[in-house]
């Protein structure tokens, strides 16, 4: 499990492709999901858990931390259904939640999987990133 891992660290992402994406309590939570993701197999580069202000720093939700492109890339995010979620994000990690990613090869079976670990931990604001699309669970 990375804690607080640059996503863009070879250049701007748009987005956690192939990502199942969620809310939880704390460090703690992450750690119990991350132990039962690695127990069926995920590996510990799978997983990210993004913390407090250092968190969202990294993840750069405005985009202004990416230059002209992040900016409006996140712009015209913000226009979309997609604002939504960066917004419970943002205010998920301002008031000492975690927000947790793991990356799955995009079968229904992984995604499924995943998703049932996080419900089984109280996660909310549960989210598959598509290449083109969002699902929430």
């Amino acid at each position: 499990m990375k804690i607080n891992p640059d996503p863009h660290e070879d250049g701007f992402e748009i987005q956690p492709t192939d990502n199942v994406t969620a809310e939880l309590a704390d460090l703690e939570s992450a750690q119990a999901v991350a132990s039962k993701l690695e127990g069926i197999g995920y590996g510990k580069e799978s997983i990210t858990v993004f913390v407090g202000e250092e968190g969202l720093k990294r993840i750069d939700l405005t985009g202004e931390d990416h230059g002209i492109y992040g900016f409006l890339i996140r712009s015209i995010q913000h226009i979309s259904h997609e604002w939504r979620i960066h917004e419970s994000a943002r205010l998920a990690l301002e008031s000492g939640r975690v927000l947790i990613g793991i990356l799955t090869d995009g079968s229904d079976e992984q995604i499924s999987a995943v998703v049932e670990i996080l419900k089984d931990h109280d996660a909310n604001a549960i989210v598959y990133w598509g290449k083109l699309s969002t699902k929430e669970f």
